[in-house]
Parts: C-alpha cells; sequence; structure tokens
C-alpha cells in the first residue's frame, strides 16, 4: 500500500483509528495549529475562488494577500445575488478601505483586520466577508476582534477525504456564531495541511445555501535567524528545516540542520531567545526530521566556524 492510498485509508477510519490506536493527530489540535500557522505567517498568498447556491447564490474569484503586522489587500470579480461587481479591500496600519468597487465603500478603523480575515477564511469561508463588502461593510469584527463571535465546534476527521485529489485528510465541524449553530462545514487539507477546498451548508431563518471555496495558498514564514549559526534568512527562501512534533525550524545549511536535530531543545531556546518562534504544523512529524528538496550543503559561514562559536553554542 503506496503512502497516498494509506493516508486516504486513515482519513476513511480516522474515528475508529484515532480512537484505538492513535494514528491520526486530534483533530482539533490540527485545526488549531492550522489557525496559529496562519496567524504567524510573516506573509501570506492565497487564491481563491468561491461559489454558493440557494438563499444567496454567488461567484467570486480572487486573491487575497496579507503581511504582518497588518497590511491586508484583497480583490476579487464575480456576482452575488445574481449582480456583477468587483470587490476590494487595502488594510495597513490598523486603517482599511474597500467595498465595490464601482461604489459602495467603508474606511474605517480596522486593527483586527488580519485575524478577522484569517480567522474569516478558516471558519467560515472567504465568502462571507466578500458579501459584507458587495454592501459596503467592513471585514466582520475587524474592528473589535473575533473572540467568542465566531467558533468552530465538534471538530472530527470527516470520511469523505478521498473526495478531493491531492487531499491529505478532511476536517468536518459545526459553526457557532454568538453561541447559535449557523452552519456545517468540511475542509480538506492538502499534504502541507493548509487549505485546499472547503464545502458547507448555512442555514438562514427563510432557508439555506450550499457554498464551495478552493484555496491555493503560500505562506513566508516568520522565522528570520538561522538559531545555531544566527544568520539572517531571507524571506521566502526557507527550504532548508528541521520537523519535530508540531514544530519546524528552519536553517541556513545541512551543518546547522544537524545541530539542530542533535539538540533540539537547546537550539529552539536559542530561537526564543532571538524573539522568534518555530512554524506551527498541521500534523506532527516523528522527529527530529530534516527536509532539505534543494540538497543544500554545508554553507561558507558555517564552514568557517561560525556556528561553533561559543557564544552560539547552547547553554549547559
Amino acid at each position: 500500500m503506496n503512502r497516498r492510498t494509506l493516508v486516504i485509508f486513515l482519513a476513511a477510519c480516522a474515528a475508529g483509528l484515532e480512537a484505538a490506536a492513535g494514528t491520526l493527530p486530534p483533530a482539533r489540535a490540527v485545526f488549531t495549529q492550522l489557525e496559529s500557522r496562519l496567524l504567524q505567517a510573516y506573509g501570506l498568498e492565497i487564491d481563491f475562488e468561491s461559489d454558493s447556491e440557494g438563499v444567496y447564490p454567488a461567484h467570486f474569484a480572487g486573491e487575497l494577500r496579507a503581511r504582518k503586522p497588518d497590511q491586508v489587500d484583497l480583490k476579487s470579480k464575480g456576482s452575488f445575488a445574481g449582480e456583477q461587481m468587483a470587490l476590494e479591500l487595502s488594510a495597513i496600519e490598523g486603517w482599511m478601505q474597500g467595498g465595490r468597487v464601482e461604489g459602495g465603500r467603508f474606511d474605517a478603523k480596522g486593527p483586527f483586520v488580519w485575524e478577522s480575515m484569517l480567522l474569516g477564511m478558516t471558519r467560515l469561508g472567504v465568502l462571507h466577508n466578500q458579501a459584507r463588502f458587495s454592501g459596503g461593510e467592513i471585514p466582520d469584527h475587524a474592528d473589535v476582534g473575533v473572540g467568542e463571535w465566531l467558533l468552530v465546534q465538534n471538530v472530527r476527521w470527516s470520511e469523505r477525504a478521498a473526495e478531493r485529489d491531492n487531499a491529505w485528510g478532511a476536517l468536518q465541524f459545526d459553526i457557532q456564531v454568538e453561541g447559535t449553530h449557523v452552519a456545517v462545514a468540511t475542509l480538506w487539507l492538502d499534504d502541507d495541511g493548509l487549505p485546499l477546498f472547503r464545502e458547507q451548508t448555512v442555514f438562514f431563518e427563510g432557508g439555506s445555501m450550499v457554498a464551495s471555496e478552493s484555496y491555493h495558498i503560500e505562506i513566508a514564514d516568520p522565522q528570520t535567524h538561522c538559531p545555531p549559526c544566527r544568520q539572517e534568512m531571507a524571506v521566502f527562501d526557507h527550504q532548508l528545516y528541521v520537523e519535530n512534533g508540531f514544530e519546524r525550524i528552519y536553517v541556513c545549511c545541512t551543518g546547522c540542520a544537524a545541530k539542530m536535530s542533535g539538540n533540539w531543545a537547546g537550539y529552539r531556546a536559542i530561537l526564543h531567545e532571538l524573539g522568534e518562534d518555530s512554524e506551527r504544523l498541521t500534523r506532527p512529524v516523528d522527529g527530529p526530521k530534516t527536509v532539505n528538496p534543494l540538497e543544500k550543503g554545508v554553507c561558507a559561514e558555517c564552514l568557517g566556524g561560525r556556528c561553533d562559536r561559543p557564544e552560539h553554542l547552547p547553554k549547559g
């Protein structure tokens, strides 16, 4: 049985396997790690397509770009309730503008716009905020924070993982707004544990709406320094890393990867001393495990002994 077949089999039997043998990580932990990974990212590039039918038929295709600490941009085109429109959002330094390009705009404070857009996507889908933009409204709770307003409950593994190509697994969960159950969703995850496809049914007083969304997500990791040698690393150039448990730590070369693997706790502590944190994974790794897709070697600085300097070594 190859890896792909095994993954499909495990997802199909998720509930029983999780309880009986712990083969899959807890579904709630995977969802929590997913949100943590998105929120802590230095930057995100998300291409999406949203469709719905029922009470509020809609179709949008667009892109969401985000950069820490608080820069968010969205552009999309499509239709909502039979009306064609183009939507946009531009937010920076706690202020946001957007709405319909052709009219119906907002201009307001948005100190929580990063959280509002990302948690809005993971918990309720991108379409929800696009519907608000169509009416000239700000991203939901971008002014006060999502908090307990929007929650996911009863997160579990779905047996529907095999319905989507390239899916690692599928999570199913209930959606609550202000304590009221409003929807049920299935979220497929790709091989990196990131959102791939979403399908959900939203319940309204006058009926229901079935919505679906597809995603392609690129993440810029927040880590800027290699712990063993403390060299600065370039954004979007994180190709060599060591994984352990629910964490991924990037390094500059194979020399530092070996040191990271040999003293994970020590160099992890150095990373924290530098004011940085590891990347959160959405599924655990039995490590330490080095990943080096570009087959990098030892860099010149480390060959010269930079990572062996006494001041660069872990304490103790």
